[in-house]
């Protein structure tokens, strides 16, 4: 038993020796280390410190001797201005002491006195011949500001003689457009006005019979319905139209010279037996003014030969005809076929 707590208080024993060992020398190992680091940390202030004085010292150092530079500077500029301004003073006296020795000379004297007198008309001289370059100057310059004008003004009248050439050629050629369109239109007239007198004439050159048939089928040319009267008994009506259930009652006259008012009463008369809407009465040879003053205000319609040429033009028909069989003329006895 013995044997054995020996044998368990020697290790025991052991440890808690390396134990308290490490606890007293673990502990100093720590506080030394400590020391050091504070002794080596105040060393480095130490050191910034000296540092920063070192760092002054050369700072003020460095002034100093810029000061001293500066000192030495301005004295060398102010000596080196002195020794300038004596340079200058003994220049001048040895150009006094030499005016004063030329002065006492005869030749000399003789020499400024002439030269005294002539510098008036040397001066004169340069003058008067700036004076003659000036006016040269300018007379040159009047020149050449003479020749820029009249060149300016060459141009300017070239291009205004280019410019009124250029609108008298474009009024020419507008007044000659402007002539050849009224001479086209002119023609032009003319073509319509003998196409239209060509109508009027073969409307003109029909029979009464042939009249009121062809009148008949412009009017169908136009959508009317048309009926023919008998020849003989028409009570002065020759066509009846109908058209949108309106009816019109149609007097034909193939008459040269105009009509008078009776055929126009004559019409109304019929227009009111045939219980007609309207009336229309047409003539080549044209009207009178009391027809005219008869059918105004009334449901009365005068067609003379140019409206009925203008009627068929726009309904596309009347030309063919006559292209086909030229009219003959109407004189009894005649017989020859008309021309324009």
């Amino acid at each position: 038993m013995e044997f054995h707590v020996s044998a368990i208080a020697i290790p025991i024993s052991i440890v808690s020796a390396i134990i308290l060992y490490r606890m007293i020398f673990v502990g100093e190992d720590e506080n030394r280390l400590r020391r050091e680091v504070e002794k080596e940390a105040q060393h480095q202030q130490g050191d910034g410190e000296a540092q920063s004085q070192t760092v002054a010292r050369r700072q003020a150092e460095r002034r100093r001797i810029e000061a001293e530079l500066a000192v030495e500077k301005s004295k060398q500029a102010v000596a080196r201005r002195q020794a300038e301004r004596r340079q200058q003073e003994i220049k001048r006296a040895k150009r006094a002491a030499l005016m004063a020795n030329l002065l006492k000379s005869p030749v000399t004297m003789a020499a400024v006195v002439a030269i005294l007198i002539r510098l008036p008309i040397l001066r004169y001289k340069q003058h008067r011949l700036e004076v003659k370059k000036a006016k040269q100057a300018a007379a040159e310059r009047q020149r050449l500001e003479a020749e820029r004008a009249a060149q300016v003004a060459a141009q300017r009248e070239a291009e205004r003689q280019r410019i009124e050439a250029e609108r008298a050629e474009q009024a020419a050629a507008q007044r000659e457009a402007e002539r050849q369109r009224r001479e086209a239109e002119r023609a032009r007239k003319a073509a319509l006005i003998a196409q239209q007198r060509k109508r009027e004439e073969h409307w003109e050159s029909l029979g009464g019979i042939q009249f009121e048939r062809e009148l008949g089928k412009l009017f169908r040319a136009q959508g009317y319905n048309v009926k023919s009267t008998p020849v003989s008994g028409d009570q002065g009506v020759d066509l009846i139209l109908t058209k949108n259930g309106k009816i019109t009652v149609v007097q034909c006259k193939a008459h040269k010279s105009p009509i008078g008012p009776s055929v126009a009463r004559e019409l109304f008369g019929s227009m009111h037996h045939f219980k007609a809407d309207s009336a229309i009465l047409a003539c080549t040879g044209g009207f009178t003014d009391g027809v005219i003053k008869f059918a105004r205000g009334k449901p009365i319609r005068l067609i003379s030969a140019w409206d009925i040429a203008r009627m068929a033009e726009v309904s596309g028909d009347g030309m063919h005809d006559m292209a086909e069989s030229p009219p003959v003329c109407p004189k009894y006895g005649c017989g020859r076929t008309m021309v324009l």
